[in-house]
């Protein structure tokens, strides 16, 4: 008798632990969100600085396009826009498979909008969605490494 009264009562809580690993592993990928983009977008930075290209509406003024060339006041490699855009994705991906794939749809959206504006040459969005992928996965591997030194700072040691 006192084993049917703990089965489910053991499943029950066997299941909540299950349940609270993931919720911890997924808040431990949402404080990676804002970390990857902001070091995707200091790396993104550190390349235009150093690569130096020119916007499509610098180069070419006699091309017309669909916006104005208010953004002429930086360098067209890689996208800051899209390099975020898919940073952020990526590493929301790590959280919850349906955000993820939702924000990188607006991701996408974001890479063919700067093309079609004339801010960007395709080359440019590219290499920012893979500098923001790259940023992100690494979030990945440094998960358990991170996680455990946060950890030990709490614990004082």
């Amino acid at each position: 008798m006192a084993t049917t009264v703990r089965s489910p009562i053991c499943c029950a809580a066997a299941s909540s632990a299950q349940r609270s690993r993931a919720n911890r592993a997924a808040e431990q990928s949402g404080l990676w969100v804002p970390v990857a983009v902001a070091v995707a977008y200091g790396l993104s930075n550190l390349v235009k600085i150093l690569v130096e290209e020119p916007r499509p509406c610098i180069r070419y003024p006699a091309v017309p396009t669909v916006s104005t060339c208010d953004f002429a006041t930086d360098y067209s490699f890689p996208s800051n826009h899209v390099t975020i855009a898919v940073s952020a994705a990526i590493a929301l991906c790590l959280v919850g498979r349906r955000i993820g794939v939702g924000a990188l749809v607006v991701a996408a959206l974001i890479a063919f909008s700067r093309v079609y504006l004339g801010a960007h040459y395709v080359h440019d969005v590219v290499a920012g969605a893979v500098l923001g992928a790259v940023v992100a996965l690494a979030g990945l591997l440094l998960r358990t490494p991170l996680t455990a030194l946060v950890v030990r700072m709490r614990s004082g040691r």
